[in-house]
């Protein structure tokens, strides 16, 4: 039979853990113990206890067993014990302001600048809708609120808009100018309109922008800038240097955007500005600030234009050629196809323009392409005697839509 394990039955459980005894098969009565618990590294002591023949009688209580923890402290000696500082319970004794002297009515002064609301210089009569945010911000405000006020719909509180001061004191926004915005989502608008490279604004995040200056120069004066300045001229030099074409720059803008395919925004931003303020400040204040506008201008110049294309097209001295394509946007929501008219002028010269750019909705089937170019072909007077070849690529649909085009 194999022996058994007992354990020492002293009243600490975890000394009971460590303590193991091995009783032979005899049953002999129980010895009492002083062998010491080896630990590497340490050489600890362990109380001595004795088993008694009957557990159920014990006439006297045990002595308490000591601890594993109090027995490790016991060995190590006094002086290697460090008495803890003054100040290192700080961390766990609540203070208040009147244990640590803090002036209580200082403390909205000393508040962060991100956390607290300036309402300085503001006109509410002039901002009926408009009232001062229910709270203050719990987090630090953008840094667009240290030129403008944070203020919240009267029956939205919950929408927050900006108001740019130095717009609101001048009465721009009176006027229907901007500086006002919805900032409740995102304050992107409100940072572009404070970046604006005009007087009052030219701000970013750390502060007034720094103008560059090119080779010392502020670029070409305009005649109204020299005019402003004192000097003096002819009229004859006036009239022939003066009356700048507005609209023909604009055209021009526009024509340069779309022969190099480059994004109606361009001409608002701040860098393509700088540089046409550089070489005349008339053309700069000719340009759009927004790309809205940029995008009308386009529309009616094509509009504009439309008539002389068809006339190019009546006098063709040859066939009239067409190819087209299609194009669907990422994720194929919206198709389009591009229709270019081939031909010789009365010149000989070979003409390639682009007439139209129709929209094709639902599936790029045959007979769908065939009728967007049909009326394509028709709005520009192009008729079936007139038509040449059709140069595509060797997709079906284009078969189908050739073949409908036929009939």
């Amino acid at each position: 039979m194999p022996p058994k394990r007992l354990r020492a039955p002293t009243a600490n459980a975890a000394a009971s853990k460590r303590t193991r005894l091995s009783q032979p098969s005899h049953h002999r009565p129980s010895q009492p113990l002083s062998q010491p618990l080896s630990s590497p590294g340490l050489d600890l002591p362990v109380a001595s206890a004795s088993l008694p023949s009957e557990p159920t009688q014990a006439s006297e209580p045990e002595p308490t067993a000591q601890t594993f923890e109090s027995q490790f402290s016991q060995l190590r000696p006094e002086s290697a014990i460090i008495t803890p500082v003054e100040g290192s319970i700080a961390g766990t004794v609540a203070t208040s302001a009147v244990d640590v002297g803090i002036d209580e009515d200082r403390v909205e002064d000393e508040l962060p600048e991100g956390y607290a609301d300036n309402f300085d210089g503001i006109d509410w009569t002039r901002l009926r809708s408009y009232m001062k945010p229910l709270s203050r911000a719990k987090r630090g405000k953008s840094w667009i609120f240290q030129h403008g006020y944070r203020v919240v719909e009267r029956n939205a509180p919950d929408r927050i808009w900006f108001v740019c001061k130095y717009c609101h004191t001048r009465k721009v926004i009176d006027a229907g100018g901007a500086g006002l915005f919805d900032v409740t989502r995102a304050t992107s608008s409100a940072a572009a309109h404070l970046g604006q490279r005009k007087v009052g604004h030219n701000l970013t995040k750390t502060g007034q922008r720094q103008e560059l200056d090119l080779a010392g120069s502020q670029g070409q004066l305009s005649l109204r800038q020299a005019f402003s300045t004192g000097v003096k001229m002819s009229q004859s030099a006036a009239n022939a240097l003066g009356h700048f074409d507005v609209h023909q720059f604009r055209t021009a803008a526009v024509l340069w955007l779309v022969d190099n395919n480059h994004p109606l925004r361009e001409l608002s931003t701040p860098a393509f500005r700088e540089m046409i303020k550089f070489a005349n400040p008339e053309a700069e204040a000719a340009l759009w600030t927004s790309h809205v506008s940029v995008t009308t201008f386009a529309v009616s110049l094509f509009k504009f234009m439309q008539p002389q294309v068809v006339r190019a097209l009546s006098t063709a001295a040859s066939k009239i050629h067409i190819s087209f394509d299609g194009w669907t946007t990422k994720g194929g929501k919206r198709g389009f196809f591009g229709v270019v008219a081939h031909f010789a002028n009365n010149s000989g010269v070979i003409q390639d323009l682009p007439i139209g750019l129709p929209e094709l909705t639902g599936a790029h089937i045959g007979t769908a392409i065939a009728a967007a170019i049909t009326t394509t072909l028709q709005t520009y007077g192009i008729t079936s005697d007139r038509l040449g070849y059709f140069v595509l690529d060797n997709a079906a649909n284009n078969d189908t839509a050739v073949a409908a085009l036929a009939t």
